[in-house]
């Protein structure tokens, strides 16, 4: 799951965030347009996340998609 957030920062990492964990949604990221970083939420436990990991500009973040490690992607790529 992937939010684009701005105005809905709060709802975002609030009752979506834990409505994703509850629902055992694995990936959620958070691409933070307010803090200019992207936020990436796995391990769900409940109504939170265990491991929550935030990257800036000039990282990357790897993605695997039923098994298959993709390229990394660049976290410039994903923000303005």
């Amino acid at each position: 799951m992937v939010e684009i957030s701005e105005s809905s920062l709060a709802t975002d990492r609030g009752e979506k965030l834990r409505a994703y964990a509850e629902g055992g949604v694995t990936l959620y990221w958070i691409v933070n347009l307010v803090d200019n970083q992207l936020e990436v939420h796995t391990d769900p436990q409940g109504d939170a996340y265990a491991t929550v990991t935030a990257l800036r500009p000039g990282e990357h973040v790897t993605l695997t998609l039923d098994g298959v490690a993709l390229p990394p992607i660049a976290v410039r790529d994903l923000l303005p």
